[in-house]
């Protein structure tokens, strides 16, 4: 997968999620074993916010050639995505969320093996 394929992908991803805390934000936190309540409700629309500022950084970057910014903005999306990943599962592991939080790890998991080969290149 070239580096402008990974980037659509994610933007596709961030795209989609923003869509979906918008219109059901409540589905998230029954999805991930939570009990939906207005503190959830209010960090999903934060949520919202920080996925389109990526998706549309994501985009802004799909062309960029150069091995080095390349590199750059991959080692970003690793971090980003490994933390996610990881937080995902010490919050499994405390029985803060269900099973649900692996339609998020799964991806982040997989995102970060994507860009991994770019960031390290």
């Amino acid at each position: 997968m070239t580096f402008r394929t990974a980037c659509y992908a994610l933007m596709v991803l961030c795209a989609g999620l923003a869509i979906g805390l918008l219109a059901v934000p409540d589905m998230f936190a029954v999805v991930f074993g939570m009990s939906p309540d207005p503190a959830a409700a209010v960090m999903t629309r934060r949520a919202l916010g920080l996925f389109v500022g990526l998706g549309g950084l994501i985009y802004c970057v799909r062309h960029v050639i150069e091995p080095a910014h390349q590199r750059s903005i991959s080692r970003v999306v690793v971090v980003l995505m490994a933390a996610m990943a990881a937080l995902g599962l010490v919050e499994f592991f405390q029985s803060n969320v269900g099973v649900g939080i692996f339609v998020a790890v799964i991806p982040e998991v997989i995102f970060a093996t994507l860009f991994w080969r770019y960031a390290w290149a």
